[in-house]
């Protein structure tokens, strides 16, 4: 069988291809990433470099594995048509009986399933014999409008496959929110064992310029869409109107990690509720703000916060110089617990790390008025505000994943939505409003570290 590969598709496919006397490269590698816009050939990569490892194995031993997907109406709308379109005879695909179905090539078995739902993973409990795990398409097109794959079902999977010989998980996909957890293992956070080929726009030869055009103009009313599925960049989706369109990432997001200035006053801004925040600011001598770094807690109370997440990042020698802290938040944090009135979220706060917690007004007008401020001043030339590459979490709320509701008519809510990534921004505000001298001056350190040898959190 002859394969038409573009270049980017070739170098996906060679990735840890035997040579002709079954000799494994040096360089491969366990997870591997073909990503691009929509047209570029990506389920044809994927088929592609299965069908060539199919060939390159020994006559009597049979490649097998799975293809995956979100459900199973995807695979028999869009995946198998496009695998049939592809490569023919060599496409022999049949349902089976128990649900799913079978693609057999020479020397090769690939099963072809949906997993929806976590009970779903059951299906994965054969992978120990498998060769490889194909996940296509893991990443919805916007978030809850269809299921996509959960992050479980890569790790479920990746974890059962065992044995001698190749083993790899390959994905196929547009590129995702930043949300969502491909950007963290295939772009923000990529380990050694990953890696990734880029498909630009442009380099499928087959896909016609009147099929391109239609792509851009089905996109055109979606800047955001449009990065993704035209330009092929990870983005975040809007679903509404962001909270802070003022908001760049190109010229607020730090691709370096700043490094916290030591004997300058650091301020701690807070949320509360189910998914506690802490934003981690400072204030330059010459006026600028820097977001130094940014926790969140899924479904955890404030105590387990500090404990698990806060310490940690406090203690450690990143903050050594950092004697004087000021902490603020949702003055809701000051509110006594209805199952003891002595116990307060802003008492954990103080408890944990020898804090003054100062309660904000969480009225969203001044909060709101505060970040416009500071997001479109500059500072000697530079913007006021920097968020350092390990604020990614305020990052992605600012960038849109913090927004109002929007309904069908075009009416927009009048406070933004709460949802996981709106705390880090709540936090944020509460910095905002205390930092920003158009509306609030700096005050006087309200708390003193005091000098501990085992921490340098405070406490």
């Amino acid at each position: 069988m002859k394969l038409t590969l573009s270049p980017t598709q070739f170098a996906f496919v060679l990735d840890g291809l035997p040579d002709k006397q079954g000799v494994l490269p040096v360089n491969r590698h366990e997870v591997v990433a073909l990503v691009g816009p929509q047209g570029e050939g990506k389920t044809y990569g994927g088929g592609a470099r299965l069908l060539a490892q199919a060939i390159r194995r020994p006559k009597r031993r049979l490649l097998r594995g799975a293809l995956i997907r979100d459900t199973g109406v995807n695979i028999e709308q869009h995946t198998i048509p496009s695998l049939r379109a592809a490569f023919g005879a060599y496409a022999q695909i049949r349902a089976l009986r128990a649900g799913g179905w079978c693609w057999q090539a020479p020397r090769m078995e690939c099963l072809m399933f949906g997993i929806d739902d976590l009970p779903d993973l059951n299906r994965l409990q054969g992978a120990d014999g498998w060769d490889f795990l194909w996940l296509e398409e893991p990443a919805p097109v916007i978030g809850g409008a269809s299921a996509g794959l959960r992050e479980e079902v890569f790790s479920y999977g990746y974890g059962r496959l065992r044995g001698g010989g190749t083993k790899w998980v390959q994905i196929t996909m547009n590129p995702a929110e930043e949300a969502h957890w491909t950007h963290r293992l295939l772009e923000s956070e990529r380990p050694e064992h990953v890696k990734v080929w880029n498909i630009p726009g442009g380099e499928n030869r087959h896909l016609s310029a009147e099929d391109r055009e239609r792509v851009i103009r089905a996109f055109a009313d979606r800047p955001d869409l449009a990065a993704r599925y035209v330009r092929g960049e990870w983005g975040t989706v809007l679903v509404g109107e962001p909270a802070t369109p003022e908001y760049r990432a190109g010229r607020h997001f730090s691709s370096q990690t700043l490094t916290p200035l030591p004997g300058v006053q650091a301020l701690r801004g807070w949320d509360g509720w189910h998914h506690p925040s802490l934003v981690v600011m400072q204030r330059t001598p010459r006026g600028r703000v820097l977001v130094l770094d940014v926790l969140r807690g899924d479904r955890m109370g404030m105590r387990q916060f500090i404990n698990v997440l806060v310490k940690p990042l406090l203690n450690s020698p990143r903050y050594r110089g950092i004697t004087t802290w000021r902490d603020v938040g949702d003055e809701t944090m000051l509110t006594p617990d209805q199952s003891d009135t002595s116990v307060t979220t802003a008492g954990v706060v103080n408890e944990l790390l020898g804090a003054a917690f100062e309660g904000v007004s969480n009225r969203w007008e001044p909060r709101r008025e505060a970040m416009r401020t500071m997001l479109t001043q500059d500072v000697d030339g530079d913007p006021m505000v920097r968020l350092s590459s390990t604020a990614r979490l305020l990052h992605q709320a600012l960038n849109g994943g913090w927004h109002y509701a929007k309904s069908q008519s075009g009416i927009v809510g009048r406070l933004p939505m709460k949802t996981p990534e709106s705390h880090p921004g709540d936090a944020f505000s509460y910095g905002a409003v205390t930092l920003c001298p158009w509306l609030a001056p700096i005050a006087q350190p309200t708390y003193t570290a005091k000098p501990r040898a085992l921490s340098y959190a405070g406490r």
